[in-house]
């Protein structure tokens, strides 16, 4: 039987969204054909779960070491990993693409949140997503975070290199 990671969810075509996954979820993972994942988590992945995706030659960011320098005044997530992480996510050659942290929450929630400001997405549907995958671990701060994240910090990449979804959300002549 195939069993996805916890807080598993379809971003966009081609991007998904989860916790770190475990050695029961791989057979599902197979499934997807993934060719990147960006793990944001400090925590390291278990071994297993790392030689699967080389056996499988799908591209291992970890980004996760980033994650907690944040900046010295309030923010809880350093803009230059969510940077990295969303130029990363908007270049359609590393797709489908999963996004993943240990909790499915705490840095895939908001780097989520961020690629919808980018999207264009209002803020109340944002908030309402965040909530709805962050359950009883939704932080304000990440809300707050979301909201004032400055989208202008991202180079997107190409015309040519952007995922065609994103491409249709903002009306980006290719």
């Amino acid at each position: 039987m195939l069993k996805p990671p916890n807080a598993f969810g379809i971003v966009q075509q081609g991007l998904y969204r989860s916790n770190a996954p475990v050695d029961e979820n791989l057979p599902f993972l197979t499934g997807l054909h993934l060719k990147t994942v960006l793990y944001l988590s400090p925590e390291v992945l278990l071994r297993s779960v790392v030689e699967f995706f080389k056996e499988k030659n799908v591209d291992l960011h970890n980004l996760g070491v980033q994650a907690w320098k944040p900046d010295p005044h309030w923010t809880p997530i350093c803009d230059d990993f969510i940077k990295d992480a969303l130029e990363i996510v908007l270049d359609h050659r590393k797709h489908p693409l999963l996004i993943c942290c240990t909790s499915g929450v705490f840095q895939t929630a908001p780097l989520v949140g961020c690629l919808r400001r980018l999207q264009n997405w209002s803020l109340t549907s944002i908030l309402d997503e965040y909530r709805a995958f962050a359950g009883l671990k939704a932080r304000l701060v990440h809300e707050q975070y979301i909201e004032f994240f400055d989208v202008d910090l991202v180079s997107l990449p190409v015309a040519e290199h952007l995922p065609p979804w994103f491409i249709d959300y903002n009306l980006v002549d290719a």
